[in-house]
């Protein structure tokens, strides 16, 4: 049976992007060959408020993902794929799997459809103002952390 490690990887290669490769990349390197890795981009589910004046107003109705944003999500997992092998990982133990929804729920589903031994998401560190946005607004690796658990 292949073991899989769950790479997110967000729709602008960031800098937390780039660690969360490395770290997957050193992880591959000394695992087994059986060992493969998944690059996960999550197209963000785009949604509007609903117009009507029934009992549904107020709530969100997603909307269609644009071929615009597909095309972006495919070049992002294709940049990533292509760092990796220029590291030294071999094309065969490399996925691709792209998904839309809200990411945090998709990666955990991901992971376990897949059952992943490992999950690594990128942070964008520690700075005050991260801190702060994420007192406000939480954020995706946050949110993976107590969903992986269980």
């Amino acid at each position: 049976m292949n073991k899989r490690i769950l790479l997110g990887i967000d729709l602008s290669i960031t800098p937390a992007t780039h660690y969360a490769m490395r770290a997957a990349s050193e992880l591959l390197t000394h695992s087994s060959s059986q060992m493969h890795l998944v690059l996960l981009c999550v197209i963000p589910t785009p949604t509007v408020a609903s117009p009507s004046a029934s009992m549904y107003v107020g709530h969100l109705m997603p909307l269609a993902v644009t071929t615009e944003q597909r095309s972006m999500a495919e070049d992002i997992l294709y940049q990533a794929r292509l760092a990796l092998q220029q590291d030294g990982i071999a094309p065969e133990r490399i996925e691709i799997l792209l998904r839309i929804g809200l990411p945090a729920d998709e990666i955990i589903k991901a992971a376990r459809e897949l059952q992943a031994s490992f999950i690594i998401v990128g942070s964008r560190g520690n700075a005050l103002r991260q801190r702060i946005r994420r007192f406000f607004m939480s954020s995706i690796s946050q949110r993976v952390l107590p969903l992986a658990r269980s």
